[in-house]
């Protein structure tokens, strides 16, 4: 085997190591919670803002307080599609473009029988917000709502 060969060989083996590492090995981070006013009602949201955050979401997880949520943050506004792969509740999902609802898709079901439900938005949104299904209805949350991000609640 030549130089530049066991070079190459080293380097991804280092590159392999160093991406097991970083996805399977190292501590998560905490997720950022703020507060989130919608209209004027308060959501403990959960902050997913990265690629990462944004592929585990909710799924897995066993439940989630009244009042709070996941608010999902995309570098741009495009057409967005979220399903409800792992999922063990069912969701209220909320679109939004430049801080206000676009659309809410109510009483989003686990999946059942094999399938897995979806959503996707009609128009771009940059954000969306995931609460426990019948609390957007519960809470007044209207298309046309604005949402603000208040302050953190931990890091």
């Amino acid at each position: 085997m030549n130089k530049t060969l066991k070079y190459l060989l080293v380097v991804s083996l280092l590159v392999l190591a160093g991406y097991w590492v970083f996805f399977w090995v190292a501590e998560p981070a905490e997720k950022s919670v703020k507060n989130l006013l919608v209209g004027d009602r308060e959501i403990q949201a959960e902050i997913a803002d990265n690629v990462v955050e944004r592929a585990q979401g909710l799924s897995g997880r066993e439940s989630m307080c009244e009042t709070c949520g996941m608010l999902f943050v995309f570098p741009q506004a495009q057409v967005q599609n979220f399903w409800m792969r792992d999922m063990r509740f069912p969701l209220d999902i909320i679109f939004i473009r430049d801080d206000r609802i676009t659309e809410i898709f109510a009483d989003v079901p686990v999946p059942s029988n094999g399938e897995i439900p979806r959503v996707e938005s009609r128009e771009s949104a940059d954000q969306v917000l995931e609460l426990n299904a019948g609390v957007s209805g519960k809470l007044g949350i209207r298309v046309g709502d604005e949402i603000d991000l208040v302050d953190t609640i931990y890091p």
